[in-house]
């Protein structure tokens, strides 16, 4: 519908647009998207639309790689899948617009990975400027409510002391956000830290190593790594097991 309207207008958008399939996985790629993949796939006639839209050379296919109940693939398969998945509306290039590992050479390992992989583009779940938020991610709190610690930390405990300066700054304006909705676990520099290309293969085996020490869990549907978990905690990785009788055809 929304591509449909944007055809219809006296003055048709010349920019390109990123489509994403449910949850920002692709197709095949868990239980779960097998499931909606058998009962609620991609009609005919969006498909068609779609491919039109690819033909000009304005769409690109987004996805994300957040092992669990999207994805129980690694990330070459993930990869894959969406190059397997664009095919069925016109090849559009495919772009992993977010995934999230633990530490920031790994962040950089998987980018040169995802990219070497046939990625048209890589972006990572999340750079910010921590050197001027001074927290671990894209918010920043007052001095005055750093002293008396976070508002509430990741079981839902509220400081009332710190929620109250806070929410003062909330009132006049002058806040610049909060830790909420995966808004942690930035990073820097990762892009100094990217491998050569004939390094890149090694990130899978380094995850792995990762994920088996890790207590965290990956940034999907707003969830975020928890907050008394260490910084640039790795997130671990679910392995719902396969559904039978299932394809891997959008």
């Amino acid at each position: 519908a929304v591509l449909e309207a944007l055809d219809g207008d006296p003055e048709p958008t010349k920019a390109p647009l990123a489509f994403e399939d449910l949850f920002g996985s692709v197709a095949g790629a868990s239980v779960l998207m097998q499931l909606i993949e058998t009962f609620a796939p991609i009609g005919e006639k969006d498909a068609a639309k779609l491919a039109q839209w690819s033909e000009r050379g304005q769409l690109v296919f987004s996805f994300h790689f957040y092992p669990g109940f999207a994805t129980s693939l690694d990330l070459a398969g993930q990869v894959a899948h969406a190059q397997e998945e664009a095919t069925h509306f016109g090849n559009p290039p495919i772009w992993l617009s977010e995934y999230f590992t633990g530490d920031d050479q790994s962040t950089a390992d998987e980018l040169a990975q995802a990219a070497e992989l046939g990625c048209g583009a890589v972006t990572y779940w999340q750079y910010a400027d921590l050197e001027f938020t001074n927290t671990d991610g894209w918010y920043k709190y007052t001095p005055e409510v750093m002293a008396a610690g976070l508002p509430v930390d990741g079981e839902g405990n509220i400081n009332w002391e710190s929620w109250q300066l806070y929410e003062k700054t909330v009132v006049d304006g002058s806040f610049w956000g909060a830790d909420i909705t995966g808004a942690e676990g930035a990073k820097m520099g990762v892009l100094a830290l990217v491998p050569a290309s004939d390094k890149a293969a090694a990130a899978p085996a380094r995850r792995e190593i990762e994920e088996q020490h890790s207590g965290g869990r990956p940034l999907l549907l707003g969830r975020t790594v928890p907050k008394n978990a260490k910084p640039q905690e790795a997130s671990s990785v679910g392995q719902p097991p396969a559904l039978e009788g299932a394809t891997d055809q959008a």
